[in-house]
């Protein structure tokens, strides 16, 4: 077997990744359009997506590196490979009005260098101005201008006394993109959220926003089609470690990292640092718990008063997700942004929110179970959770009962704000199952009707269906289940399956009793 490529695991330099061979998945058709076509452009996509790469990419390609793009895409598309003054700036690690000054003041020094210096030149956007005028003499050529992570220094001060400082510092500077227009190229601006507090998009009325058009949905992401064609040495390895056939972990990685829509043609594309990460590692894991944006979960979740539940499914107005800035008082925007929603579905009107994928669904799970089962240790409810997990993977379903019912009887009552209880049983339960790597599907549609969950583990596939004490219990529970076939739709599956019935108790809202594959237990 072909061993697998380097990956570009931590390499945010297009230069980098082709002088070491790494993996690339082709973006520079996409590329080229960008750089030969608007002026003024800008790109929003959560983190991890690969905008460094991107934003480098253009970079390299501005700077004329043709031998950095052999046997690519773009090399059928251009023929005169110019080199132009590049002017780039990674806002990523700004944190203070300070820090903003510090960076362009180093960053400006630096071109200065190359391209000289006037001392009357005093304030950041008057130097910058003048950077570019010079540059255009000394060259004859338009100048590209790349801002990466534009809105960092924003966010990264929006709780702090700098926020007001840090905004007019950087209007200022921004304010030179349209003053020196006529002798700019091209500008390429990154960042997770708009903030029209700026001015950039007003300012800049003609600034074309990529973020929503369809030829660039896949521009940051990894498509199925590019899965087939590029990775597919990769994939072969990770199966056989994993001890999976091809088709099995195309279905396992499609679940957990997978279901990123950024269009309103809604074509898929896999978080490409997960998914690179698992190849490396051969392991299907939560890769996005160290993402930084993740702290800021709790709070945007807890000033809401959020149900998550209710998340997967929101409506927003075309206009507030295609147009609002970022603030923590519009939590389904803000996770959209971030990347913990996506784009279901849509009307002429609205889009359709949920949940991305299993990765996120876990995400997500491990930050809420915490505040529903308060009376549980961190350390009592993972090895809870934990040895649930290891119970229903080998088959063990009244050991993993037992385990969730004492989950469920830790989550108090005064956290169940549901008033149907059934839906908050579900809630819990597919918050359990997220948080040990389960791939879990809900209200499930199959010939004679709708299964309550489907709960997929590496040996085992259960369907399960939730009963409340007083609406029939366990036994109506399993008749329905029996009645309509509901496992039928899955008799094709490698896995063992099985038919588990659980009720709850109406008044003492814990788990009542079980019943799997037509045997009594609890």
């Amino acid at each position: 077997m072909t061993p697998s490529r380097k990956l570009p695991l931590g390499i945010q330099t297009f230069e980098e990744l082709r002088r070491k061979g790494c993996l690339y998945v082709d973006k520079t058709d996409m590329v080229w359009h960008i750089a030969n076509g608007n002026k003024y452009n800008y790109l929003n996509r959560p983190r991890r997506f690969g905008k460094s790469l991107l934003a480098s990419t253009l970079h390299s390609y501005f700077d004329g590196r043709r031998d950095l793009f052999e046997g690519l895409k773009i090399m059928e598309m251009e023929t005169d490979w110019v080199s132009r003054p590049v002017f780039h700036f990674d806002m990523s690690s700004i944190s203070s009005a300070d820090g903003f000054l510090s960076y362009l003041n180093r960053k400006l020094s630096e071109y200065e260098e190359v391209y000289g210096i006037v001392e009357a030149e005093g304030r950041a956007s008057d130097r910058f101005a003048g950077i570019i005028r010079r540059s255009y003499q000394k060259t004859e050529q338009e100048v590209a201008i790349i801002i990466d992570e534009y809105d960092s220094p924003v966010r990264n001060t929006l709780t702090t006394a700098d926020h007001d400082a840090t905004r007019a510092h950087y209007r200022d500077f921004l304010s030179i993109l349209k003053s020196e227009g006529s002798y700019i190229h091209c500008v390429f601006i990154t960042g997770i959220s708009k903030f029209t507090q700026l001015s950039l998009f007003s300012a800049l009325n003609t600034l074309r926003n990529l973020s929503f058009e369809s030829r660039y949905a896949s521009l940051c992401g990894i498509t199925n089609e590019e899965i087939e064609s590029c990775l597919g040495t990769e994939m072969d390895v990770m199966a056989k470690a994993m001890g999976m056939t091809y088709e099995q972990l195309r279905q396992r990685l499609r679940e957990y990292y997978d279901g990123y829509h950024f269009t309103d043609d809604l074509i898929d594309v896999y978080n490409p640092t997960s998914l690179f990460t698992a190849l490396d590692d051969k392991k299907i894991r939560n890769y996005r718990a160290s993402d930084g944006a993740t702290l800021l979960l709790p709070t945007i979740l807890s000033e809401n008063n959020i149900e998550i539940e209710k998340m997967d499914h929101v409506v927003v107005s075309r206009t507030e997700l295609e147009t609002s800035d970022y603030l923590l008082s519009k939590p389904a925007v803000s996770l959209y942004q971030m990347g913990y929603l996506t784009i279901k579905d849509y009307d002429e009107w609205n889009y359709i929110l949920g949940f991305s994928n299993a990765e996120v669904r876990q995400t997500m799970s491990d930050i809420v179970l915490p505040n529903v089962m308060p009376e549980l240790s961190s350390s009592l409810r993972v090895s809870a959770l934990g040895r649930m997990a290891a119970a229903m993977d080998s088959g063990d379903v009244d050991s993993a009962m037992q385990y969730i019912s004492q989950l469920v009887a830790a989550a108090p009552y005064d956290n169940q704000r549901h008033k149907v209880l059934e839906s908050h049983f579900q809630f819990l339960l597919s918050m359990m199952f997220y948080s040990v790597n389960f791939s879990v599907q809900q209200e499930v549609r199959v010939a004679a009707g709708r299964i309550d969950m489907v709960v997929t583990t590496r040996r085992w596939l259960y369907v399960i269906e939730l009963k409340l004490k007083s609406n029939g219990g366990v036994l109506a529970a399993m008749e329905q289940m029996q009645a309509r076939r509901y496992v039928d739709a899955y008799s094709a599956q490698y896995r063992q399956l099985c038919q588990l019935a659980i009720e709850f108790d109406d008044d003492t809202h814990c788990v009542n009793r079980w019943i799997h594959s037509g045997f009594q237990m609890g």
